[in-house]
């Protein structure tokens, strides 16, 4: 149930806000249209992880888009809660990990006359994990906290439409660790107009 509290703080604060202003003469380039809201989207995404030393796993995603007026468009700032939960019994014996994870990214993305636009970016994370192994006779848990650098880099679609998609591969070091994640995802860009 904790799982779920991040999430929905997260978008309770993104429905707080003021709806964006209208922008006028809105470019015919892909690049992302500022106007006076901070927030220009909201990325819904599942991940393939890949820890080192264990087999992949399913995970999920919700970060917001965020651009400063005193910064270039290409630019964005993303924040992010990310979690991912594995299950494994066999004979008798049950292991549980999981990870949520709140971070954040400054995210470049190219312009590009195409339908797609590749970006890069570089943040940092704080990894609330948690591991338990359980037997008919006893459970060990163990709780630990730990600070990550982390990259992405991707290709976003439809960037002028109210609504796109992306794909993405995200690289988080975690000291004596590495997750390797491949994302895609749905966005919904609040701020972006399509040209008429």
């Amino acid at each position: 149930m904790r799982a779920f509290v991040f999430p929905a703080l997260f978008v309770a604060a993104l429905l707080s806000f003021p709806s964006p202003a209208a922008a006028q003469n809105a470019p015919a380039s892909s690049a992302p249209v500022l106007t006076t809201n901070p927030f220009t989207g909201v990325d819904f995404l599942t991940a393939t992880v890949f820890q080192e030393g264990q087999t992949s796993f399913s995970g999920v995603a919700l970060r917001a888009r965020m651009q400063n007026a005193r910064v270039v468009s290409q630019m964005d700032f993303l924040p992010t809660v990310e979690y991912w939960q594995t299950n494994v019994s066999a004979l008798g014996f049950r292991t549980t990990r999981r990870d949520a994870t709140l971070g954040g990214f400054a995210r470049w993305t190219f312009p590009s006359s195409r339908a797609w636009n590749p970006y890069l970016g570089a943040g940092l994370g704080i990894h609330f994990m948690h591991s338990a192994v359980q037997s008919p006779d006893t459970r060990i848990e163990d709780d630990t906290v730990r600070g990550a650098v982390a990259a992405i880099a991707g290709l976003s679609f439809g960037n002028n439409e109210r609504f796109g998609n992306f794909l993405e591969l995200e690289l988080h070091h975690l000291g004596g660790e590495r997750q390797l994640k491949f994302n895609m995802g749905m966005s919904w860009n609040i701020n972006v107009h399509p040209a008429p």
